[in-house]
């Protein structure tokens, strides 16, 4: 078999040592959890009232049209038979 089919070895393989792994940063795994949630959750209420009021405003708000007729006379020659 080639060299390059066989297993790489273990050892110093991983993106982080072993001992990296094992430091503890002080404080539970569970808070850190429950902080990202409420994070992600204002982010999303955020992103939610800011469509809302964008549809809102672009339904209710008086946009000034000018109200003039348009006639154009297109020829003949443009259009196939």
């Amino acid at each position: 078999m080639s060299r390059l089919f066989l297993a790489a070895p273990t050892q110093g393989t991983k993106p982080f040592s072993a001992t990296a792994e094992l430091v503890r940063t002080g404080t539970p795994t569970g808070v850190t959890s429950r902080n990202m949630t409420k994070v992600t959750l204002v982010v999303v209420l955020v992103v939610l009232l800011a469509t809302v009021g964008g549809a809102m405003f672009l339904a209710y708000w008086h946009f000034d049209v000018p109200r003039i007729g348009v006639e154009k006379v297109l020829p003949d020659a443009r259009f196939p038979k």
